[in-house]
């Protein structure tokens, strides 16, 4: 994705407000970290977890961003199902509670 702009990966699930408050945050020179949910070359859509850098000159002027994504779609999906999984057992336990009263 060198020289291209990642407009082409948003995938429109993150709201307007996300967006500036990401680029007021790298504009400013400061680094971005978070999970969002992009879209890949085949147009489905990944978690991942982002860092975004800014990149200045010698003048503290800045000149670019480098970007360090980590694709964490199987990690969300596993703490989704562990999740509902987990809200099974406390509804299986408080059914089997009441059973017996």
């Amino acid at each position: 994705m060198f020289g291209k702009t990642p407009r082409i990966l948003k995938s429109w699930v993150q709201g307007p407000a996300f967006y500036e408050e990401l680029w007021k945050t790298i504009k400013g020179g400061n680094i971005w970290n978070g999970r969002i949910t992009n879209k890949r070359n085949d147009c489905k859509l990944v978690q991942q977890y982002v860092t975004i850098s800014p990149l200045l000159n010698s003048q503290g002027e800045l000149t670019g961003y480098v970007s360090l994504q980590r694709d964490i779609t199987e990690s969300v999906r596993l703490e989704e199902q562990l999740s509902q999984a987990q809200k099974i057992e406390v509804v299986g336990v408080v059914w089997t509670g009441y059973r017996f009263l």
